[in-house]
C-alpha cells in the first residue's frame, strides 16, 4: 500500500513539473516576432540570445540563425545553422535503424509532448541544409554551398527510408488516422495545397537551388536532375521550366558576353504558428468508455500572405511567388504526424486515467484523486513547438540582363538597385512586415 501510495505521489511530482511545459511557444517568441516585425533586428537577436543562454535547443539554433541572416551577420548565421545540423546529425545516427524513437517516448506518455527533446520536422531538417548552401552561395562559397546541398539530397533519402520502417512499424502496433479525431478541424491541415505536395519533406527550392549551384560550377549533368526535381515538385512554374530548358544555351554562353544571369529569391512573412486545441477522446476504464480531455496540435487558419509582383526595369522578368510554400508542407507534415501522435495521446490518457482510479482505491478522503486528477489536466498540452523565423512562402525570378545599374520593383515600388556583375549573380530577398532585407553575391 505504501509502495503504491509513493508511486503515485511520484505522478503527482511529475505532472506538476510537466506543468511547466504548457506554455505556448508562440507566446515565449511574441516579443522576438514584434520586434523582427518592426525592423528592429538586433533588438530581436539580442532578446533571443538573452532567452536561450542558459539552454540553447535545436530550435533555438534555428531562430538564431534566421535572425543572423536577416541582421547580416552571414558567417554567424552558418555557424548556428552548422551547430543545428549536428544536432539532427546525431538524431539521424540513433534513429537510422530504429524506427520506435518518434513513437516512445515516456516522459511524452506520462505529462506531454513538449516533455520530447525537439527534434524538427522533416521539412525543418531538409530545410536545414537548404538554408546553409543558400547562406553559403550569398557569402559567395560555391564549394561549401555544394557540399551543403548535397547534404540535402542525402537527408531527403533518409527521411523517406525511416518514415517507411517507421510507417511499417507503427502499423504493427495499431494504427490511427486524423479521421477518428472527432472534433478535430481536419480541413486546417488536409488543404488542396498541402494534400497536392508529394510528401511533407521535399521542396522544389532545394532542388533548383541544386541546379544553380552545380551549373554555376560547371556541372551541366548534375545541374539538369536538380532542376528537373524542381519542377517535377512544382508544375508549371514559369521559371523552373524556363531555367531547365535554358541550361544548355547558359553553359554555351561566351565568358564576356557583357549579360549577367541574375537570379532574384524572395521570402516573405513568417512560418505558420500553431497552437493547442482540446477535445475529448473516449478511453476504455473498467468495463466503461470515459471521455476523456486531450489536447492536439492545430494549425488555426491559413496564413494569409500579399501578393507580389516582382519587376526589372525593360526587362520581363519571369517569376514565381509560390516555389516553396511552406504553410502548406507544415499543414501535411502535422497530418502525416497525426497517427503517431495520436498514439501517445491515447497512451496518456489511458495512464492519466488508471492513475486517478488507483489513487481513489488507496485515499478513501479522494485528496489525492483530485490533486491527480487536476495535474493530470494542467500537465496536458499539445507540443506547437516549429521553426517560426522561417519564411511563409518563397519565390524566384531569373532573367539574363545587360550589364550594368537596373532597378528591382516590388508591387510596382522600387526596392533597390541592383548592380548587375559577373557572369551570374543571386539576389536575396526577405520581405517582412513591408521591411525587405537584402543580400547578394556575384560569381564569375
Amino acid at each position: 500500500m505504501l509502495r503504491r501510495f509513493s508511486y503515485l505521489v511520484v505522478c503527482l511530482c511529475v505532472f506538476a513539473v510537466g506543468c511547466r511545459t504548457t506554455d505556448r511557444y508562440e507566446g515565449r517568441l511574441d516579443d522576438v516576432v514584434d520586434s523582427v516585425t518592426r525592423g528592429h533586428i538586433s533588438e530581436a537577436r539580442s532578446i533571443h540570445e538573452v532567452k536561450i543562454q542558459a539552454h540553447p535547443t535545436l530550435l533555438s539554433h534555428f531562430e538564431l540563425g534566421e535572425l543572423y541572416l536577416l541582421e547580416g551577420q552571414i558567417d554567424r548565421a552558418i555557424e548556428t545553422m552548422l551547430a543545428a545540423d549536428a544536432i539532427v546529425k546525431e538524431w539521424e545516427s540513433q534513429t537510422r535503424l530504429d524506427p520506435r524513437l518518434l513513437l516512445e517516448d515516456i516522459g511524452s506518455i506520462v505529462v506531454n509532448d513538449k516533455i520530447r527533446s525537439y527534434k524538427g520536422y522533416d521539412f525543418e531538417k531538409v530545410l536545414l541544409t537548404t538554408r546553409i548552401a543558400l547562406m553559403h552561395l550569398i557569402s559567395g562559397d560555391l564549394d561549401s554551398a555544394r557540399v551543403a546541398i548535397k547534404s540535402t539530397h542525402e537527408r531527403e533519402a533518409m527521411i523517406q527510408q525511416f518514415r517507411e520502417n517507421q510507417k511499417n512499424y507503427r502499423d504493427s502496433q495499431g494504427s490511427y488516422s486524423v479521421e477518428e479525431l472527432n472534433g478535430y478541424p481536419i480541413e486546417t491541415i488536409a488543404t488542396p495545397e498541402a494534400e497536392a505536395l508529394r510528401n511533407s519533406y521535399q521542396n522544389a527550392l532545394s532542388h533548383y537551388l541544386a541546379g544553380f549551384i552545380y551549373e554555376q560550377l560547371n556541372e551541366p549533368s548534375l545541374a539538369a536532375p536538380g532542376y528537373r526535381n524542381a519542377l517535377e515538385l512544382r508544375p508549371k512554374r514559369g521559371v523552373l521550366m524556363d531555367s531547365l530548358k535554358g541550361l544548355e544555351s547558359r553553359m554555351s554562353r561566351p565568358q564576356d558576353d557583357g549579360k549577367t544571369d541574375l537570379l532574384v529569391i524572395y521570402e516573405q512573412g513568417f512560418a505558420p504558428a500553431k497552437s493547442s486545441l482540446e477535445i475529448y477522446i473516449p478511453v476504455p476504464q473498467n468495463d466503461r468508455i470515459l471521455q476523456v480531455p486531450v489536447s492536439f496540435p492545430i494549425y488555426p487558419g491559413m496564413t494569409s500572405v500579399v501578393a507580389t509582383e516582382l519587376s526589372l526595369d525593360g526587362y520581363s522578368l519571369v517569376f514565381d511567388d509560390d516555389v516553396l510554400d511552406i504553410d502548406s508542407m507544415a499543414r501535411r507534415s502535422l497530418k502525416d504526424e497525426i497517427p503517431a501522435i495520436l498514439l501517445r495521446t491515447v497512451t496518456r490518457a489511458s495512464f492519466k486515467t488508471a492513475i486517478q482510479n488507483a489513487a481513489r482505491e488507496i485515499d478513501e478522503t479522494g485528496l489525492l484523486g483530485d490533486l491527480i486528477a487536476v495535474a493530470a489536466v494542467a500537465s496536458e498540452s499539445a507540443d506547437d513547438r516549429s521553426w517560426r523565423m522561417l519564411p511563409n512562402k518563397v519565390g524566384i525570378g531569373r532573367i539574363m540582363v545587360e550589364k550594368g545599374e537596373h532597378q528591382l520593383t516590388l508591387n510596382g515600388r522600387t526596392i533597390m538597385n541592383v548592380q548587375a556583375a559577373g557572369r551570374s549573380m543571386i539576389v536575396f530577398i526577405r520581405d517582412i512586415g513591408g521591411q525587405q532585407y537584402i543580400q547578394q553575391a556575384v560569381f564569375n
